[in-house]
């Protein structure tokens, strides 16, 4: 009879190659859920519709008329916004970012009216309180836009030669691809701009640029798999027809951060007239809210001179 000690004996020693292989089995399986599986599950989440009640104030609290109103999008979708009517005969259609509403440019809407300027602020597709039973990643959104060119352009307090779009995140995204589709666009301002894929982003710094460069790459793939969308033309490849409608860009991070060169890449291929205010103290979103003064007076003045609008003396 064998006995305990000599089944302990005869069992194969693992030595450190087994477990350096066992350990490189392991990492190769976590890169491979990390590199695939986080991509699919963020752009499953991104597909889906984000709609909610627009609440709770309206430009009636900070004195100003306004309309609720609605308009078709490209695809008959149909659009709910608000609309203050022009003072000076130009208007400015805004574009919130993914995820949000109108209620997110509500003081930028604000901001605006207070000088004059009539303003079409609206949810994008499958956002606030519009239709949509997915979302695009902003692909489908600039065929809305012109849904919105069509509305302002029938107000009779307006200017069609006077309107100007400005969008932040996506919104900058969607309002850059539709000025290089729309001549009716006079004049753009693109507030920490989205890609429209990953051919919008330029080369990586660091390890971790190449590898979100290159997961989100799949995810950009997947999605178009998964929607069987088509996108429309990569900004990179579009920006430069805008001109010489002007282009204001308003940038985050500091100079070395992949988020900043995003937006730094769009504007050095965009063609003149084109400015660049870049804040690098501020993450995403900041600029409004770190100097509230200074974003007004670069926004007011922009518009003001692209839109060649009359300022009081």
């Amino acid at each position: 009879m064998v006995s305990n000690q000599e089944e302990v004996n005869k069992k194969p020693k693992r030595g450190c190659v087994y477990w350096l292989k066992l350990g490189g089995f392991g990492l190769l399986s976590l890169l491979i859920v990390v590199f695939f599986a986080y991509p699919i599950v963020d752009f499953e989440m991104q597909m889906q519709p984000a709609q909610n009640e627009v609440c709770c104030f309206t430009p009636a609290d900070f004195g100003f008329d306004y309309e609720d109103v609605t308009f078709t999008g490209g695809d008959g979708l149909t659009l709910s916004g608000w609309y203050i009517p022009s003072q000076n005969g130009a208007v400015i259609i805004l574009l919130h970012g993914y995820s949000a509403n109108r209620m997110q440019m509500i003081y930028r809407s604000m901001m605006l009216a207070e000088h004059g300027y009539g303003v079409l602020t609206y949810d994008l597709r499958g956002h606030g309180e519009s239709e949509g039973d997915h979302r695009s990643l902003g692909w489908e959104d600039p065929a809305d836009v012109a849904g919105a060119l069509a509305f302002v352009k029938e107000q009779p307090d307006v200017d069609p030669e006077r309107i100007g779009v400005l969008g932040f995140s996506v919104g900058g995204q969607i309002a850059l691809t539709s000025a290089a589709a729309y001549p009716e666009i006079a004049a753009v301002v693109a507030e920490e701009p989205g890609m429209v894929t990953m051919d919008d982003v330029p080369p990586g710094k660091s390890l971790y640029d190449w590898y979100m460069i290159a997961s989100y790459r799949f995810g950009y793939w997947y999605f178009r798999q998964r929607m069987g969308i088509e996108p429309p033309p990569d900004i990179v490849d579009t920006v430069d027809q805008i001109a010489p409608r002007p282009i204001l860009f308003i940038a985050a991070y500091p100079e070395d951060d992949l988020r900043y060169r995003i937006g730094f890449n769009m504007y050095e291929l965009a063609g003149e007239p084109k400015s660049l205010w870049h804040i690098p103290e501020i993450t995403h979103g900041g600029a409004f809210n770190y100097d509230p003064e200074e974003y007004e007076s670069r926004i007011i003045g922009f518009f003001d001179e692209a839109l060649d609008i009359e300022t009081a003396p």
